[in-house]
């Protein structure tokens, strides 16, 4: 088992950053080892990892609390938390939190030994890029804290 924990602070407003990460299937964009992300119902969704394995994971906004929270809903462990908090009115802190498992005994020995820890760094320093970029033109179809929208 794998816990990694990192944190950045960004040059946006609370709002807009926790609205940008509503987005749920851009997730791919800064989770490392994530290629794809599908929404397949209400707080559902199907995660593409760069092996090719899909994992059912299901994600749940909390907007009050300024956080989103997942976890997987079937094979090993991949849980973790997205944490905002306003430092003043221009600046978000933001701490990715992420456990994982590998495939069996054999894979978390390897974790012991050989900690990946650095990839909860490289995610928030893509997760800072993210932020950044201007959304689409076009509202995202399940975007979280949004009224569903179909398009038929």
């Amino acid at each position: 088992m794998t816990h990694q924990e990192a944190t950045c602070i960004l040059s946006f407003p609370l709002k807009i950053v926790q609205t940008r990460l509503g987005d749920i299937e851009s997730w791919h964009r800064f989770l490392a080892g994530v290629k794809g992300v599908h929404r397949t119902a209400h707080e559902r969704y199907v995660f593409r990892m760069d092996n090719g394995q899909e994992v059912r994971v299901a994600v749940r906004a909390h907007p009050r609390e300024h956080r989103f929270a997942w976890h997987a809903l079937d094979g090993p462990a991949f849980d973790g938390t997205l944490r905002l908090t306003a430092i003043d009115e221009e600046l978000t802190r933001v701490t990715l939190s992420i456990r994982t498992s590998g495939a069996g005994v054999t894979a978390d020995l390897m974790d012991m030994a050989f900690p990946r820890t650095w990839l909860a760094d490289f995610d928030v320093q893509r997760l800072a890029s993210f932020v950044c970029e201007p959304p689409s033109t076009s509202a995202p179809r399940g975007t979280v804290g949004s009224p569903h929208q179909d398009q038929a």
